[in-house]
């Protein structure tokens, strides 16, 4: 398992609304980490559903007949170190007692 960096996906789950909406889905996701300390700090990724996405991953985004679809996002949102670099989480130390 890769630990150095942090990643994001999103799952299509099945609901009770399903009925009312278009499939497959074709709206943009953005993720958007938020630095508490310093606004100017966010880290932003937008994603948009493309004709080649859908026809390389028909089944992400379509109706789920299960709980979910198979998930779809990137690995790689911002690593361990920009992480601690920009102070959004401190890093824990271990008191030995």
């Amino acid at each position: 398992m890769d630990t150095d960096k942090v990643g994001v996906y999103i799952y299509i789950m099945k609901g009770a609304y399903d009925d009312n909406l278009h499939w497959h889905i074709r709206y943009k996701f953005t993720f958007i980490l938020l630095n508490h300390i310093n606004s100017n700090n966010n880290y932003e990724l937008t994603s948009h559903v493309t004709k080649e996405y859908l026809e390389k991953y028909p089944n992400s985004l379509k109706r789920p007949t299960e709980l979910r679809n198979m998930g779809f996002g990137t690995s790689l949102l911002i690593s361990n170190i920009e992480i601690l670099e920009a102070n959004i989480v401190k890093k824990q130390h271990n008191s030995s007692n």
